[in-house]
């Protein structure tokens, strides 16, 4: 009866949707949704893998720049170097003048 005809059909029977096809054709989808399911798996093992190390790197860029900010931090409340100024010079050298004038006079 279902020779002549192509597959799957598709008819109804008592309100219910029947799909009738040849059994290489079952075989072939079984194969098929089984190989999306691995590839699927395979995507899953990826993505949480990548995420893994998306992770890691987030964490570590946070340690990198809280050690940056409070190096930062540091240098702004003691610099370890300073590159003097004209002012800097005159005012050293004015405290120097005035310490030695004030040693002559003691004297």
């Amino acid at each position: 009866m279902y020779s002549q005809s192509a597959y799957p059909i598709l008819r109804v029977e008592n309100k219910d949707t029947v799909v009738v096809m040849t059994k290489a054709q079952a075989m072939a989808m079984n194969h098929r949704f089984l190989s999306m399911d691995s590839t699927i798996k395979a995507y899953d093992e990826a993505y949480k893998f990548k995420y893994f190390q998306y992770d890691q790197a987030r964490k570590e860029l946070a340690c990198q720049d809280s050690v940056i900010t409070e190096l930062n931090r540091q240098l702004r409340i003691k610099p370890a170097f300073k590159k003097a100024t004209q002012t800097d010079i005159f005012v050293g050298s004015f405290f120097v003048g005035f310490s030695v004038l004030m040693g002559y006079l003691t004297l």
